[in-house]
């Protein structure tokens, strides 16, 4: 009865703070419960914390060199001992002196011993006698990589038996310096190239240099300045290739230098250079081979121009930024930032004084270049233009007007267009299909050349804008300019503004080379290339199918001449090269291109100049698979190596490389040049952001393996090029990122991180912790070889072949997983996935070799104990064979260390050791040593000393390593015998004194002890010497029975699902009544332990005092029989609300009407504010922003619908995560935030719009607008936010299970919507500031009270009543209709009990369940339980399967539609309230006497209306409705929302009246003189009718939704009145379009004397009309919500 009373206990109270308030007995009864849950979380917390894991760690280090130290010193003990028996004297020395002579003998060593001698440069490490006591990654990875490249252990024979493996590395630029993206590449090929080696292959990795074209001439250039002062134009062209390479012999192989440091094997015998000898052969073949295929042409083209470069650049080597308005940019070489986002517009004279056409441009400059001005052959506005001609006005060139039906849009603009074919490319195609004269006037440095005149000439280009723009303006041809969306080209590499400029180039047709490059990755039958990951075969597929030609032709000196000569006749009139196409050979050599010539051009004298361009850098190494091999050429290599295996590189140049590889590779080379293509992910900080200098965040391999201070890292950057802004902020993410600098890790730490990064999508954050981890992972190797070698001993021989069945448990079980680990690795290197085989072998050498064999085998070798005799031997050889297997599963991944360790090894005698762990074998599994027995007992091992150690930890707070004794309590023998045969494992592993093993029935459960469940079969017991804390074991058990309640339940209503019994097999049904026994007896089993220590409590004599400190259990049973408890609780909430504490909440302290008017304060001052915006905002948008009525209109009918809108966000956040307490808090500052920005827009010269000048008023400013709707929109996300809230947050504070507090919610929401008008009547005080003050002022004081709202709302947080969130509603409403989509074949019972509804609570925290309702039942499904989750026990799914209560919800919501749309054409009338019934009000007479009434004042009568109405209807209309109705509350919600909706027709009505009365008053011609008091019945009417269905629709909406979803259901009233708003901005510009259409003026126009206002307002009536009629159908309809 005590452990029932406990587990009630527990949902009522959370802490023992609260509990205060109730009777000692009580309190202490709930301290007592819930101290001990506190203590098992930060138990259980302790336990996983990396912090313990690490001082574990630290702790077993200690106490292993401690162990060492102590056996070595025996050690010596014994050998002295024997010695002197052996003496001819035959004394013996005093066991006293053996061991202090031990003792000196163990700590006198030789330091020299630990330290490894030098190693001549290229011979095989020399290592230390003694094995380091610490690991150094400097000294491990030291001299092995020039002996493994002395040795020739990474070069590939081509005549080798063997199958080829061969990757060719991505060439790195020769300017280059290793950065982290090569150290990746490096990573990853190598791990690759190791295990292919290891696994038999003739593994060959081919290392280049790309000899990177503009990057090494602007690196030269710059040193030739720098030094001598000298252009390479000053030194020409051959001496300058020679400086090139001169700087590529000193400079060019520092990276490749670099990737040794990496460990990278490479073939360097192989090296190569894309400029070398053969590589330059290969290119001038591919050239001369596509050229003479035809895919390769010249051609006079627009290009890319970069005037920093001086070169054409491709199209996907430029990044194009969208501008949308005037922006300023800094362009290279420009002292001032240059604008860009302007459409100039100007005039061109017309021939004969025929007046003027306007064109406009983005680019006025280029109109020095124009040839021609465009109309559309159609446009009937310049048909007298046909053929004349425009002069132009800076250099009288006569420019043809054309007509061009394809590039003028006669709707855009003026439709004339000014025609550049040399600088635009659509310009370019009408010059061509116009035959124009194409005008170059840019020189190739962005300077105006002699083409645009000589008042411009030697302009740089963007300077000549502003010039030509100052010259149109001084001829009067200048008409403006404004803000225009572009987009820009930037040149990726150098940020240059790209110029299309008209010049010759080499191009490579590329439509057919890339539709076979695309063949044969997409086409199943020809499928030849495969991407890893599968998603860049989209990519792959998106740039190929949209490919250009690609221009490969660079007006640079450096790189790959182009061999092709022009042969300059002497016939030619025009000399200079280039100037006739059709004079032009390709040849290999100028010999051969000489005998071309010579046949081309027979009988005539002419002279050869090759091309001065080279080819694109991309070009040479398209042919990097081919020619590394020797291609043109047929080498062995391109024999025995083409085509290549795999390619892995970086997925930001598989268009820039990896096609262009593959088209060539085809082309050229007959077959693809590799079958596979693994892109890594880009490597980004720890943060994600790029890599830059100026954040301080890149970071250098060298300074990860080597290690670097934090000034080492400042010093580089001051090295660097950064101006002293872009410095401090680098040196400032230096000190946050890496404050203590960069420690030492060694290259292997660095690989092992990189790869194991490579799972994490395209983008790595690279964390250099993990690093660092990886670094001491190493260390922990490095002790375990260590502690490996001292127990195999100097004269160790490892066996042969091993017979596992032999072997002790422990070293079955350990190459039983090693064998599972190889395979697992060998898997995930196949299937690419390197990141999985790096944590699979990291897992092994933690997790299972370390961690448990390391520490399981020592009691075979403490002491020389006989029994352990065979062990021992035994766990040596296990040992040795898993050092040695484990490092060469290891070695791709890490090599250095790998190498070093395995070369520590002993080897087995009388066999061939190889030279080098690289060279080995990779392990493969071997079949006999995998047993699952094992391994499936030593899970129940593992799992035991889990248990144990988590009990130790719980019960131990400081002596965590005493030893303690242990009982374990077995179900059957099977499980006893397991434990007794491994009772030395679990006694080591748990570090215990003892292990008893107990059988269930014939002993009992050890008293004094904690208990843990391991399995359903095996509980463990831990006993310390003093008490155990009962009241945590207790609630340890309560968790338990909770759990199995659970179980139990899934397999109760499984069991019953319909059609178990006829359907299920019976083998499965057996299953299940056995799992159902199981649990029945595990609960069974806790009752029982929870009785055992409760009679234990007892005994011990702890009763008495628990007497006095909490009452006894028999006075807490006797309080509950007694119901006095239940008076208790009484005082408190039962809605399952909490107060601030988070306790159970005192209905004297907490909640009703002492809580409310901080939220009614907070609601009225919120309220004051908003109108104080919204309903004077048509005023100062047609006012100050200058917009018309349709305009304006529309713009505050979208806004305040946007206001409702935001309120799904504020419920959202309320009901699933933040709770509407925060939720308020959170969005009310967002709102104050927006009320300060409108009220600078309205306030500070810069962002207050232009006031009007005469009939001119000028548009506000981009500044001015963004302000301004910044402001408004930001209290559109505010108020629209906190509406839902602020209402149910206020309802939150009566109790609806108490009868007396549910009558005062219902009239809460009375006072609720009075508080509202209150605001709203202050608010239109606001108005006369606004329109007679000022309009900053007018903003500035509903600033104010936002500030006063949130004020009050805080005041109130002590007594405050708080509901939890309770879990995403979206969530459980997308669960049921997926739950019931994928039940759509199901039936449902006819039984409804049947359905799945949890028997205990309700799955949502504190809310009710609901009862089954009969309606849509398709919906019922959900809760449908399936045959085969009865099988599989999968019926906890919520995505399958619901609880009748979650489908219930989505019912309300079903029901609550029809109800909810009926407020949506209410909303839209209301909407009028604040627009048309305003714009009405302007066009009456507004004056009394000599003061005038701001129309928008008008809707004062409507918030007097309603706060007339709300005291009368709670004070009077109630109580008699209550008469008529018998409802307590009077008119029930439906009814009230009823009648308010027909109220409403009327009020719409007489609004029409009304302006029918003042159109025949101004149609007659009169003097309008209708008062603007004509308008009060009308609004007066529409407060009647808010008062009966706005607060019923507040009532409703909170009163019918389900617990979990009243702020969502409170937004959907929200959402009718957002949608209403919608829907009359829809109605307006409707009927604006069908009454204006056929020209007429329309029924609302700026003049309403010119329109039909009240045409308007008889279609909303009509539309209301039918509106009610609906409703009252639906209301008579609908279905109120059932709780349980």
């Amino acid at each position: 009865m005590s452990l029932l009373f406990l587990r009630r206990a527990k949902p009522l109270f959370t802490s023992p703070s609260q509990a205060s308030v109730a009777s000692p007995r009580l309190t202490n009864l709930l301290r007592r419960s819930f101290h001990g849950s506190r203590i098992m979380s930060e138990a259980e917390k302790k336990i996983v914390t990396e912090e313990e894991l690490e001082r574990k760690k630290k702790k077993d280090e200690k106490a292993r060199e401690k162990e060492l130290k102590k056996q070595k010193a025996a050690e010596k003990a014994k050998l002295a001992e024997l010695k002197a028996k052996q003496a001819k004297d035959g004394t013996t020395a005093p066991k006293k002196s053996t061991k202090k002579s031990s003792k000196r003998d163990a700590i006198e060593e030789n330091p020299a011993d630990f330290v490894d001698p030098e190693t001549p440069l290229g011979e095989r490490k020399r290592l230390s006698s003694q094995m380091a006591k610490q690991y150094s990654p400097a000294a491990v990875e030291k001299s092995w990589y020039a002996w493994w490249e002395s040795s020739d252990f990474f070069k590939a024979d081509a005549k080798s038996s063997k199958p080829p493996f061969v990757i060719v590395l991505p060439p790195p630029n020769v300017t280059g310096a290793l950065h982290i993206g090569h150290a990746l590449t490096s990573a990853i090929e190598d791990t690759i190239i190791r295990w292919k080696r290891m696994s038999g292959y003739n593994a060959l990795w081919v290392p280049g240099m790309d000899h990177a074209g503009i990057a090494t001439q602007v690196v030269v250039e710059k040193k030739l300045m720098r030094e001598r002062g000298l252009t390479r134009h000053d030194v020409g062209r051959e001496e300058f290739i020679n400086e090139v390479w001169k700087w590529k012999n000193q400079h060019g192989s520092t990276i490749l230098t670099q990737l040794r440091r990496l460990g990278a094997s490479l073939d360097w015998s192989r090296e190569c250079f894309t400029m070398d000898e053969q590589r330059s052969k290969a290119v001038t073949e591919g050239f001369v081979r596509l050229y003479k295929e035809g895919l390769i042409y010249r051609d006079v083209r627009l290009v890319n121009w970069d005037c920093v470069l001086k070169t054409a650049v491709s199209d996907v080597e430029v990044e194009h930024i969208d501008i949308k308005e005037k922006t300023l940019l800094k362009v290279p070489g420009y002292e001032k930032p240059v604008e860009f986002g302007l459409l100039t517009s100007f005039a061109y004279p017309l021939e004969g004084g025929l007046g003027e056409v306007v064109v406009a441009t983005t680019r006025v400059e280029t109109m020095l270049g124009d040839t021609a001005i465009a109309i559309h052959p159609d446009d009937v506005r310049y048909t007298h233009l046909h053929g004349k001609f425009a002069v132009h006005p800076l250099n009288g060139r006569k420019l043809p007007i054309i007509c061009d039906g394809i590039l003028v849009d006669p709707n855009f603009g003026t439709g004339c267009v000014k025609i550049t074919p040399a600088h635009d490319p659509n310009d370019c195609e009408v010059g061509k299909r116009h035959n124009l004269e194409f005008i170059n006037i840019l020189t190739d440095d962005g300077m105006i050349n002699t083409n645009g005149g000589s008042d411009f000439t030697g302009m740089p280009r963007f300077a000549a804008r502003e010039a030509v723009v100052e010259a149109l303006k001084n001829k009067g041809l200048y008409r403006g300019a404004q803000n225009n969306e572009m987009r820009l080209g930037l040149c990726q590499r150098t940020g240059d503004v790209i110029e299309p400029m008209i010049k010759p180039q080499w191009y490579v047709n590329c439509s057919t080379i890339a539709k076979e490059a695309l063949d044969v990755a997409i086409t199943d039958e020809n499928k030849k290339l495969e991407f890893i990951p599968k998603q860049y075969t989209a990519e792959w597929r998106r740039w190929l199918e949209n490919i250009r030609d690609w221009c490969i032709s660079r007006q640079l000196w450096w790189g790959h001449r182009i061999p092709a000569w022009y042969a300059t006749l002497e016939e030619d009139e025009r000399k200079e090269v280039g100037a006739y196409s059709d004079h032009w050979v390709v040849a290999r050599t100028e010999e051969e291109a000489r005998k071309e010539a010579a046949e081309k051009f027979s009988g005539k004298k002419f002279e050869l100049t090759q091309d001065f361009d080279v080819l694109d850098t991309w070009f040479s190494s398209g042919l990097f698979p081919l020619s590394v091999l020797g291609w043109p050429d047929e080498t062995d290599d391109f024999k025995a190596f083409y085509p290549t295996s795999v390619l892995e590189t970086g997925h930001d140049i598989l268009f820039f490389w990896v096609a262009r590889m593959v088209m060539m590779g085809m082309k050229l080379g007959g077959d693809v040049p590799f079958s596979k293509v693994y892109l890594h992910p880009m490597i980004r900080d720890a943060h994600g952001r790029k890599m830059s200098k100026s954040l301080g965040n890149v970071i250098d391999p060298l300074e990860v393996i080597n290690g670097v201070t934090l000034d080492g890292l400042h010093k580089k950057l001051e090295e660097g090029n950064l101006d002293p802004k872009e410095l401090v902020v680098a040196k400032e993410g230096q000190v946050k990122d890496f404050p203590n600098g960069i420690s030492e890790c060694g290259a292997d730490a660095l690989r092992f991180a990189l790869v194991s990064y490579t799972a994490q999508s395209d983008k790595i954050n690279l964390d250099i912790l993990r690093v660092v981890g990886y670094r001491q992972w190493c260390n922990k190797l490095w002790n375990a070889v260590r502690f490996a070698m001292m127990r195999l001993g100097d004269a160790y021989s490892p066996p042969l072949t091993l017979i596992p069945e032999t072997m002790p448990f422990s070293c079955q079980w350990i190459l039983s997983v090693l064998n599972k680990a190889i395979s697992k690795t060998v898997d995930s290197l196949n299937a690419f996935e390197f990141s999985d085989a790096a944590n699979t072998v990291y897992a092994w050498w933690q997790y299972q070799f370390c961690d448990v064999y390391i520490e399981a085998i020592k009691p075979y070798f403490a002491g020389d104990n006989p029994a352990f005799a065979s062990e021992r031997a035994h766990a040596q050889h296990a040992l040795w064979v898993s050092l040695e297997t484990g490092l060469r599963l290891l070695h791709p991944l890490m090599p250095f260390v790998t190498e070093e360790l395995w070369q520590r090894l002993p080897s087995p005698k009388n066999s061939e050791r190889k030279a080098s762990i690289m060279i080995c074998d990779y392990p493969s599994a071997i079949e006999n040593w995998t047993n699952e027995k094992v391994e499936t007992e030593m899970e129940t091992v593992l799992a035991s000393v889990k248990c144990l150690r988590a009990l130790r930890a719980e019960l131990l707070e400081k002596q965590k390593n005493e030893r303690l004794p242990a009982f374990a309590l077995c179900e059957n023998n099977v499980t006893s015998e397991i434990v007794k045969s491994h009772e030395l494992d679990i006694r080591t592993l748990a570090n215990l004194s003892s292990l008893e093993v107990l059988l269930k029935g014939e002993h009992a459960a050890p008293s004094g002890s904690a208990v843990e469940t391991v399995n359903e079969n095996l509980k463990v017991y831990l006993k310390v010497d003093r008490a155990i804390n009962t009241e945590a074991e207790q609630e340890k058990i309560r968790n338990k029975i909770d759990e199995l309640q659970k179980q139990k339940e899934k397999l109760q209503k499984m069991m019953s699902v319909s059609g178990y019994e006829e359907k299920v097999p019976a083998n499965i049904k057996e299953d299940n009544a056995t799992k159902l026994a199981k649990i029945l007896q595990e609960f069974d089993f806790f009752e029982n332990e929870s009785a055992r220590l409760v009679a234990e409590t007892e005994t011990s004599g702890n009763q008495q005092t628990e007497q006095k400190k909490m009452g006894s259990v028999e006075e807490e049973q006797l309080l509950i029989e007694q119901g006095l408890i239940q008076e208790e609780l009484k005082l408190y909430a039962e809605d399952g609300s909490v107060d601030i504490n988070g306790n159970p909440p005192l209905k004297h302290r907490t909640g009703n009407w002492k809580a409310c008017p901080f939220i009614l304060g907070n609601e009225c001052c919120e309220r004051l504010a908003y109108y104080g915006i919204a309903i004077n905002l048509i005023t100062y948008l047609t006012a100050e922003l200058h917009q018309g009525n349709v305009s304006a209109a529309r713009n505050v009918t979208t806004w305040q619908g946007t206001c409702y809108i935001t309120s799904l966000i504020g419920a959202v956040l309320a009901d699933a995560y933040w709770g509407r307490y925060w939720t308020i808090a959170s969005l009310s500052s967002i709102y104050f935030i927006g009320m300060s920005a409108l009220t600078l827009s309205a306030t500070v010269p810069y962002l207050k719009p232009s006031d009007c000048i005469g009939d001119f008023c000028p548009s506000p400013t981009t500044p001015q607008y963004l302000t301004f709707f910044l402001g408004l929109y930001l209290i559109a996300l505010g108020t629209g936010g906190i509406k839902p809230c602020v209402s149910s947050f206020g309802a939150d504070q009566f109790d609806e299970k108490d009868p007396s507090e549910r009558v005062r919610k219902s009239s809460f929401f009375n006072w609720f919507y009075f508080c509202i008008n209150t605001g709203a009547f202050g608010s239109f005080l606001l108005v006369l500031v606004q329109e007679n003050i000022g309009w900053g002022l007018g903003f500035g004081i509903p600033t104010v009270f936002m500030g006063l709202a949130i004020i009050s709302f805080f005041f109130g947080t002590p007594l405050y009543r708080f509901q939890k969130p309770k879990g995403s509603p979206i969530t459980r409403i997308c669960q049921v209709l997926v739950a019931s989509f994928r039940k759509t074949n199901l039936k449902v019972p006819e039984d409804t009990t049947l359905l799945y509804e949890t028997e205990t609570q309700e799955l949502i925290v504190a809310s009710r369940k609901l009862e089954h309702t009969d309606d849509y039942k398709y919906l019922d499904k959900a809760a449908v339980l399936s045959l085969e989750e009865a099988n599989s026990l999968e019926f906890f799914n919520p995505w399958s399967l619901c609880t009748v209560t979650h489908v219930e919800e989505v019912k309300i919501l079903i029901r609550m539609l029809p109800i909810w749309a009926s407020g949506i054409i209410f909303s839209s009338l209301y909407a009028q309230a604040t627009t048309m019934f305003v714009q009405q009000g302007r066009a009456m007479n507004c004056n009394i006497g000599s003061f005038k009434i701001p129309p928008a004042t008008l809707g004062v009568f409507d918030c007097i209306t309603v706060l007339i109405w709300v005291p009368l209807y709670d004070r009077f209309n109630v109580p008699v409705a209550k008469l008529l109705t018998s409802s307590d509350n009077g008119f029930t919600v439906l009814q009230r929302m009823g009648i308010g909706l027909f109220i409403s027709i009327f009020g719409i009505a007489t609004a029409a009246v009304v302006e029918m009365v003042r159109l025949g008053m101004a149609e007659t011609g009169t003097d309008v003189s209708l008062t603007v008091f004509w308008q009060v019945p009308q609004i007066f009417i529409f407060g009647a009718a808010e008062v009966f269905y706005f607060v019923g629709q507040l009532e409703f909406f909170y009163g019918q939704s389900p617990d979990s979803m009243r702020s969502v259901c409170s937004a959907l009233g929200l959402l009718a009145n957002a949608l209403g708003s919608y829907l009359s901005s829809l109605i307006l510009t409707v009927v604006t379009y069908f009454t204006t259409k056929d020209g007429g003026d329309g029924w609302i126009t700026d003049d309403l004397n010119e329109g039909h206002l009240d045409y308007f307002f008889w279609l909303l009536a009509g539309l209301s009309t039918l509106n009610a009629l609906v409703y009252v159908f639906s209301a008579v309809n609908y279905k109120q919500k059932i709780t349980s």
